[in-house]
């Protein structure tokens, strides 16, 4: 088995709110998910268009 090292550290900061949640400031879209946001809309998005024929007939 092998594991892909992904050298590329990015700098981020976690800041905590007073009830307890962690957020991670300073990433970007890229760096989180190596793709753009917007394909997190658009692959729901066929997703509902594949099943939706079979779902509402």
């Amino acid at each position: 088995m092998t594991t892909t090292d992904i050298s590329a550290s990015v700098p981020f900061r976690e800041v905590t709110d007073r009830n307890g949640r962690v957020y991670r400031l300073g990433e970007s879209d890229r760096d989180i998910m190596r793709r753009p946001r917007w394909t997190m809309v658009l692959f729901p998005w066929i997703g509902m268009m594949g099943i939706s024929s079979s779902e509402y007939a």
